[in-house]
């Protein structure tokens, strides 16, 4: 009698181990999925996705709407179009306009090329007189502005305000006309030469403890 019940349970204890053995499976597969779906979470919301780009057929869809709606992006361009070179721009300077101490300028940044480009952030500027050389410190850049990406369609333009303080309110102890003014395009290492026609009074003064001019950011909008 002993004998025979141990043979009618045997297949029982087999049964639960095999079913035991088939959870445990299940377990294992359910933490697999849950890691790929937090690593492509936590990976994709850093920067924009490379030009071009497109997501795996069987990326989750958490993936993809994160890389949508990212928006850290370098400095020079959102990796959404290519940058604006200095090749492909005209410049212009407009202005002055003044205001309690104040001259501002306009630089026009124009797309001459055949296909779109960006530019993104602060152009570089410096002052020169007549021999090439440099007169006082360059621009330093306007504080607290938001940089946004302007697209810049074939004959496009994008702006930025030049703010140069009259050399008297700062006390600079000497003014001196600017013949040309140096611009970097945002983004690029090739300058441009403006000639300022001695419209442009500048500080001479190597430093001064208020920043003897400001440049802004581009932007897609004009200034008054």
């Amino acid at each position: 009698m002993k004998a025979s019940t141990t043979i009618r349970h045997t297949p029982l204890l087999l049964a639960g181990l095999a079913l035991l053995a088939a959870a445990c499976g299940t377990a294992s597969n359910i933490s697999a999925a849950t890691s790929t779906t937090s690593a492509g979470g936590a990976g994709s919301g850093s920067t924009q996705p490379p030009a071009g780009s497109q997501p795996s057929a069987g990326a989750p869809q958490q993936s993809t709407t994160s890389a949508t709606t990212a928006t850290a992006a370098p400095a020079t361009s959102t990796g959404r179009t290519a940058g604006c070179s200095t090749q492909a721009l005209s410049l212009s300077l407009r202005g002055p306009n003044g205001a309690a101490g104040n001259m501002y300028y306009q630089f026009v940044f124009r797309n001459t090329a055949a296909t779109p480009c960006e530019l993104f952030g602060y152009p570089g500027v410096s002052f020169l007189d007549r021999s090439h050389d440099e007169i006082g410190q360059p621009a330093s850049r306007e504080p607290n502005v938001v940089e946004r990406p302007v697209l810049l369609g074939p004959g496009g333009n994008a702006y930025a305000v030049l703010d140069v303080l009259d050399p008297g309110v700062i006390q600079c102890g000497a003014g001196s006309a600017a013949a040309w003014v140096r611009v970097y395009p945002p983004g690029n290492t090739e300058s441009v030469l403006l000639d300022t026609s001695g419209r442009l009074q500048v500080c001479a003064s190597g430093t001064t403890e208020t920043p003897a001019s400001l440049i802004a950011p581009v932007t897609a909008t004009s200034q008054p």
